[in-house]
Parts: C-alpha cells; structure tokens; sequence
C-alpha cells in the first residue's frame, strides 16, 4: 500500500504521517517509517473483542512480556484517558542481540472492542519517533459502524 493518510483496522481509524508506509494484513496495521537503514520504527495496530477493562488488558500484555522477553525493563504505566474510553499507557525497554528496543503501548477499551497501537524502535530512536508515535495514537479514532471481516 501507498504511504496513506488514514488507516483503518475493523471499526478503528488512525492517521499516518507523510513519508511513513501503511499496510494491512491479517486483521493488523503495519505503519513503517521512512526506510533510513538499520532497524525500521513501525507501529501495530490492532483490535479485538475483549470482556475486562482496559487496565486488565494491559496487566495481561505486560505480563506476557516479562514472560516471554529477557530482562525486560518496565519504564512507565499510565492511564490513558482516550475520548470518553477506559485506556492505559505502558513502555518498556528489552535487549535483543542487535539493539536496545523501546516498546510503548497504548489500549484503550470501547463497547468490548479493545484497541492495542504498539510503537518499537530502538532505544537510540526515540528521540526522533516519539513525537510521530505519540501523535499517531493520539489520533485513534473508534468509528461507528461494523467491524471487519
């Protein structure tokens, strides 16, 4: 796909910056950054039905990391108050053999539909993408309407 302006994942709408490539697959975005050399800053987003709360979900996605990754660092845990959603805000930091990845995720949980945007880039990265995730997820949009297929 094209570099978009809006990308849409079931009954959820998000905006892509200038430059940045969209793509979807499998029921998930894809949101790359320009291609520079080396690891490419993406974001994920993603939706899915979900009885619980948004603090719940993020408890279980942070519990699956400090499950599955190696000395994951937890940097912060947040509420996310998103446009009348329940949301939280979590980042964290792992060691892959190639570079230090910084992970930030934002939920938030509307009508059982709970949206997850996953920001990585390496830690070295941040400071050039933060504010490009930040406004990405910023801009999430729950639409009315059917979800997709």
């Amino acid at each position: 796909m094209n570099p978009v302006d809006i990308i849409t994942v079931d009954s959820v709408s998000m905006q892509v910056p200038p430059g940045w490539e969209a793509s979807r697959q499998n029921g998930e975005a894809l949101v790359l950054a320009p291609a520079t050399g080396g690891f490419r800053p993406n974001l994920t987003l993603r939706t899915r039905p979900f009885e619980g709360t948004a603090g719940r979900a993020a408890t279980q996605e942070a519990a699956g990391v400090l499950a599955a990754l190696e000395s994951p660092q937890v940097l912060s845990w947040n509420l996310w108050p998103y446009s009348g959603a329940e949301g939280r805000w979590i980042e964290y930091t792992y060691e892959t053999p190639e570079a230090v990845l910084h992970v930030q995720q934002w939920f938030h949980l509307r009508d059982g539909l709970l949206t997850t945007c996953t920001a990585t880039c390496r830690t070295s990265q941040l400071p050039a993408y933060d504010q490009a995730f930040s406004v990405m997820a910023g801009s999430i949009q729950a639409q009315d309407g059917t979800r997709d297929g």
